[in-house]
């Protein structure tokens, strides 16, 4: 019960962060975990292993420091499978690496898989992994989920799509991802907008 409602604050606490970009650093909340990070004492990640699909869209991984402007590197082991910038992961090819953010004392890792977007399985899946829209349109976010936990919906830019209470509505013209996470797994729709 305890682990749960931990999830989902830090599921609360992680889309308030990518609304603001992922390269955000937070403050872990007093006692909290964040899906089993790796980490020491003043440094963790919210994720310790991720399985993205290659289908060219972006996975994030989410920092936690005990200084809230402590200046984070990132480094991927092989660029050839997922490139990183500032937690922004963008899958490259098939196969396994391990992604380091280290504040030059302390360090954390993840290991991430990438895998033919077919071979995910995600546990939670949106209906449609690609929308065109114009400003002013709106929707239903449809999503199942087969896992445990809380999950959060949100959008990578809101300024551009804006995601609450499990609807959609396209404000301007860009690109945008619409999130779905439990905390272990996500799955992205991508949403074009036009004028």
């Amino acid at each position: 019960m305890k682990i749960d409602m931990i999830r989902t604050l830090i599921l609360v606490l992680v889309a308030a962060m990518v609304c603001c970009g992922c390269a955000h650093t937070q403050s872990a909340p007093n006692g909290s975990v964040a899906n089993d990070p790796v980490a020491s004492s003043d440094l963790m990640l919210s994720h310790a292993a991720l399985v993205l699909p290659l289908d060219g869209a972006m996975g994030c991984l989410y920092p936690f420091h005990a200084e809230d402007n402590a200046a984070l590197e990132w480094f991927t082991e092989d660029s050839a499978v997922v490139e990183v910038s500032g937690g922004r992961l963008t899958p490259v090819s098939e196969g396994t690496t391990v992604v380091t953010c280290t504040d030059g004392v302390n360090s954390a890792v993840c290991t991430v898989t990438v895998r033919d977007t077919a071979a995910v399985d995600y546990g939670l899946q949106l209906s449609d992994r690609e929308l065109s829209a114009e400003a002013g349109d709106s929707g239903k976010v449809d999503y199942t989920h087969t896992g445990s936990g809380a999950v959060v919906v949100f959008s990578s830019d809101p300024s551009v799509l804006r995601v609450e209470n499990g609807r959609w509505e396209a404000v301007a013209a860009g690109t945008a991802y619409i999130t779905c996470t439990d905390g272990m797994t996500h799955t992205q729709c991508r949403v074009t907008v036009t004028d």
